[in-house]
């Protein structure tokens, strides 16, 4: 049913699916004028519907011929349609050399060792060699070395549009129009295109600036989402205390939120296309430089999408901004961009295509389990037991043509040349590998000796690097401690040189993951409702727990809306309801204690005493004196959950 409504809703558009249509066109294949005969050569992998197609045309008198590479009298090893015959080429034995099988770490290594063959060549590399690769996971790493060591190389699969400044750009903008929350529109507003934008829209905002607000925003005030975040109004704790990085990045926000809400109102094609125009006003591109060409390119793709769109949307119909852009870049992100091959360039290519490599020596990276042969695992729709009924590719399919065309790259070359294949033992982040299982397609006299030298030792400059700092930091000219205080010196006791990092050179550890209050800020919300609780003299004079209890939540609902908006994420709720809690146990001694006498005469007391030559600052909580006894007692307040007797 749900294919049928699916079919009837682009019939209604005057459009059809591309499956069907395909399916269509093989049952009944339409020829050029004048074809009378059709050659395959060296296809051993056809799929269903060509093979379709190509069976109606030879019924209607077109001659089909077949031509693959084989050993002479190996006619039965291939089926009618010159594909592999698993049952002849399972356990077919591969004219496999030890000495051309090359174990390596990971990725980074077989790149570099592929990079130190290609170097022994010198001038003549670019006519003696090819390379390929089974795993695309090795690319990367091969384009990495390669660079280094100053060979051209190419890449005819292309640069995935999806890897590109614009579709990034656009998939950040989409996170944000399907979900406005705070870290979706921090992430957008962290991009380059996003700042051109704001340049166009208000020229005082400056990116570094911007970042350090934004990050300022998320450490003091976990705003949930964008629209919490331009609400958020700001008061300074401290006289020292600076609001201008974050007043704008909610400045940034707010235009942002402007736009997003225009960008829905309008179609994609016009929204999108003027928030484009604004990002890119004045930018400058220029056709000699690779990245702005491919950029102008990935334009011209993108407005064709977007045209496309337009078309086959009804004039009529509800237009959703969201799901459409997530259209358009799912078909997008699937394209590639070309650019123009050198002359002289060492050719990155695929498994497949290494068929067609005439290069006499050929080197072959990735050769592990699970890329060759191409295994698929626990299909849920479609396994393996019927897979071969419905005509489609099995895994044994797959075995028997990779093991075929390891022979063809072989053979092919003869003792003019040769081939040789890179094995890694685990991926770059110590995923285990195992070679391909068509390397140990050999005589059973010879495997105990293949098996020793795939799982041989590596040579030490090939093993797991052991850990070093990244870099090394220096602190520069080293200040002058001026002044302790108690928190300090316990700090100086745990570890003089973080001591230094913290106390002295303001250095900090900062969690960009915050969901809710750490241990600190929860501590200071409390303090902060405590303090406003000694300065108020009519309450604090009060001993009614019910009187203190209700000033004591009035702070607090205060303080959290001042610090994270009138509608705060749910984790802060949660801690404020704890806080709440705490603080009626508070109201209740506090009413307690006032009761026996306890007046509070001061609080945050700041303090400042020479010790030994060291001054030593801090601050008191609270200074209370009994107006009975004129006893005097200081309190330093705790908020960890398990309390501790003073010392």
């Amino acid at each position: 049913k749900l294919e049928s409504v699916y079919r009837a809703s682009l019939a209604e558009v005057g459009l059809r699916d591309a499956h069907d249509a395909k399916r269509e066109a093989a049952a009944k294949p339409v020829l050029p004028d004048g074809i009378r005969r059709i050659v395959l050569l060296g296809i051993t992998d056809l799929s269903p519907l060509v093979q379709t197609a190509l069976g109606q045309a030879a019924g209607q008198g077109v001659g089909v011929e077949l031509v693959v590479f084989g050993p002479d009298g190996g006619e039965a090893l291939f089926d009618d349609w010159g594909r592999p015959a698993p049952e002849h080429w399972a356990k077919r034995e591969l004219p496999l050399a030890n000495d051309r099988l090359h174990p390596s770490l990971d990725e980074r290594s077989q790149a570099r060792d592929v990079a130190n063959w290609l170097k022994r060549y010198k001038k003549n590399v670019y006519q003696t060699v090819g390379v390929g690769t089974a795993d695309p996971n090795v690319v990367p790493h091969l384009e990495r070395a390669f660079r280094d060591a100053h060979i051209r190389q190419f890449d005819p699969t292309g640069q995935p549009i999806r890897r590109t400044s614009l579709h990034a750009f656009l998939q950040s903008l989409l996170a944000v129009l399907q979900s406005p929350t705070f870290a979706n529109a921090d992430a957008l507003l962290r991009l380059p295109d996003t700042w051109s934008w704001l340049k166009e829209q208000d020229e005082s905002i400056d990116p570094t600036a911007l970042q350090r607000g934004l990050d300022e925003l998320r450490l003091k005030h976990i705003p949930a989402d964008l629209a919490a975040a331009t609400r958020l109004e700001f008061v300074p704790q401290r006289e020292d205390e600076k609001i201008g990085y974050r007043i704008m990045a909610r400045s940034a926000l707010r235009l942002l939120q402007r736009a997003l809400e225009q960008l829905a109102r309008e179609p994609l094609s016009v929204g999108l296309t003027g928030f484009l125009q604004t990002a890119l006003a004045n930018r400058e591109f220029h056709s000699a430089d690779n990245s702005d060409e491919s950029y102008v390119e990935v334009v011209a793709k993108l407005n064709e999408r977007l045209a496309k769109l337009e078309a086959a949307v009804p004039a009529k119909a509800k237009r959703h901004a969201a799901q459409e852009l997530a259209l358009v870049l799912d078909d997008l992100g699937r394209g590639a961009l070309f650019p123009e091959r050198p002359a002289d360039t060492i050719d990155l290519q695929g498994w497949l295509e290494l068929a067609w490599e005439d290069a006499p020596h050929l080197i072959v990276a990735g050769a592990n389990e699970g890329v060759l042969p191409e295994t698929i695992h626990g299909d849920r729709f479609l396994p393996e037991s019927i897979r071969a009924p419905l005509g489609l590719r099995s895994n044994e399919d797959r075995f028997a043509r990779d093991a075929w065309l390891l022979e063809l790259l072989i053979r092919s070359r003869g003792d003019d040349g040769q081939v040789d294949f890179f094995v890694g033992r685990q991926r770059h982040n110590g995923d285990p590998l195992k070679p391909s299982r068509l390397l140990f397609r050999c005589p059973d006299s010879q495997l105990a000796e293949r098996v020793e030298h795939l799982f041989d030792d590596l040579t030490l400059g090939e093993q797991p690097p052991a850990w070093t700092a990244a870099w090394q930091l220096k602190t520069g000219s080293t200040k002058r401690v001026e002044h302790l205080s108690p928190t300090s010196i316990r700090a100086y006791l745990a570890c003089p040189y973080r001591f230094y990092l913290r106390h002295v050179q303001g250095m900090e550890s900062q969690d960009f993951e915050l969901r809710e209050q750490d241990a600190r800020g929860f501590g200071s919300l409390v303090h902060r409702v405590m303090e406003a609780f000694g300065r108020d003299e009519a309450t604090r004079n009060s001993i009614s727990s019910d009187t203190i209890y209700k000033f004591l939540v009035a702070e607090l609902k205060q303080a959290v809306e001042e610090e994270f908006g009138s509608e705060p994420p749910l984790p802060l709720r949660v801690q404020q309801q704890i806080i709440e809690r705490r603080l009626h146990h508070v109201a209740i001694a506090q009413a307690q204690e006032r009761a026996a006498g306890w007046e509070i005469i001061d609080v945050e007391r700041k303090f400042e005493k020479t010790l030994d030559g060291m001054t030593i600052r801090g601050t008191i909580d609270r200074v209370e004196k009994n107006t009975e006894t004129g006893s005097v007692r200081v309190l330093d307040y705790k908020t960890s959950s398990k309390a501790k007797k003073p010392s």
